[in-house]
């Protein structure tokens, strides 16, 4: 394991000859603009079944340690608490001398990860001592990405998966913990209600973003592992993207649109026929229009092109029929099927609408950040038992 940065903070105290209960008045937490000018009791809202202050320095500790206090706009977090309880007590045992340079405590922290923090540097003015503190959560060492080779069937894994963001001292759990295998050539939907966590585990497998713990292995890849640049390269060589939005380059014509996606590709011999795809799209009397001259379902058709071209091993699409009409989202659920069964391509789409899900061989169903049910449908819908016709 080796300790990963992340999050800075300084910690003010008022600095006086003598450390006593009066101190705690001039507490400041300047990284979070939390300043203290009254009682902290007070200052905080802390809030105690006697809606008193409190009588003690040891009262208030005891009131920290049983962790049920509730701050003023939600500013507590549990490095506050950790702060609180190992470095306030130092001060009124009149022992801040102590805290030299190097001092690590443990910190208890929501969500079962290891974190620790550390007391960086010490500085002392007339005014103030100023504790320079970092945050570290416990990681496993960064080693070769390809640390673990897979069932050959298998193109995507996820191994205890959590993902989540930090604003201030609130903490948003989206994903918890969940594991998931995709084999190659399935087609996948991801279904759940808004805010389920659906597309930030897309993100996650497309390495759009990258995961608090646990990992995700792609084509044997670690992607947790690669640099910001090699994941970019990963990207562009093992998966496609299909949008709502068309996203046409309006200064080429179709065909340019379509042939800027082969560019991505760095193994050239993977790239597929270009007259090819116009032919079987039935799209080659707009080759050589520009998107503006084009109707909204020609945009999507050159834009999956587009995508397809480069011939990924994986193409994801989130929520590519939510805001489409009919007739566009017939084109997109078309081209989707075609290119699993006809390409053997990975397809991973994530859906809100129930009977979309229904089209994929294996269905994660997301509830609250956790994997509900994975359910292998060994009897997909078909495109015209949704109401659309081919």
């Amino acid at each position: 394991m080796v300790k990963k940065l992340i999050k800075k903070i300084s910690l003010k105290l008022f600095n006086k000859n003598n450390f006593d209960e009066g101190t705690i008045d001039k507490l400041i937490l300047s990284k979070d603009k939390i300043i203290i000018n009254k009682p902290i009791a007070k200052y905080l809202n802390l809030v105690n079944k006697t809606k008193k202050p409190f009588s003690s320095i040891n009262q208030f500790k005891l009131f920290i340690n049983r962790k049920d206090l509730t701050f003023n706009r939600n500013i507590y977090s549990e490095e506050i608490n950790v702060i609180f309880d190992e470095i306030i007590t130092k001060i009124f045992n009149k022992n801040i001398n102590m805290m030299n340079k190097g001092i690590k405590c443990n910190l208890s922290y929501p969500l079962s990860l290891n974190k620790s923090f550390e007391i960086v540097t010490i500085t002392k003015d007339k005014d103030f001592i100023i504790l320079n503190i970092k945050i570290f959560i416990d990681v496993e060492e960064k080693k070769n990405p390809y640390i673990e080779k897979i069932n050959d069937e298998i193109i995507i894994k996820g191994n205890n998966v959590s993902k989540f963001y930090v604003n201030d001292s609130e903490i948003t759990k989206v994903l918890d913990n969940i594991s998931f295998e995709i084999k190659k050539g399935e087609y996948v939907a991801i279904y759940g209600k808004s805010g389920s966590g659906k597309s930030t585990l897309l993100n996650l497998i497309s390495g759009l973003d990258r995961p608090t713990a646990g990992s995700i292995i792609n084509n044997g890849v670690n992607i947790e592992t690669l640099s910001d640049s090699k994941l970019t390269w990963f990207r562009r060589n093992n998966i496609s993207f299909i949008f709502q939005s068309y996203y046409l380059l309006e200064n080429l014509s179709a065909y340019d649109n379509v042939l800027s996606g082969s560019y991505l590709q760095k193994d050239k011999e993977k790239v597929l026929d270009i007259d090819k795809l116009f032919s079987e799209y039935d799209i080659d009397n707009i080759k050589y229009k520009f998107p503006a001259t084009m109707s909204g379902g020609q945009q999507q058709r050159v834009s999956i092109l587009r995508a397809l071209i480069k011939n990924s091993p994986v193409i994801i699409a989130d929520e590519p029929t939510g805001a489409l009409d009919p007739e566009t989202t017939k084109i997109v659920l078309t081209s989707l099927d075609k290119m699993n069964k006809e390409y053997n391509t990975t397809i991973i789409m994530v859906t809100h609408d129930e009977p979309i899900s229904r089209l994929a061989n294996k269905i994660i169903y997301i509830e609250e950040g956790k994997i509900a049910e994975i359910k292998i449908n060994n009897n997909p819908a078909t495109i015209e038992q949704l109401g659309y016709s081919k």
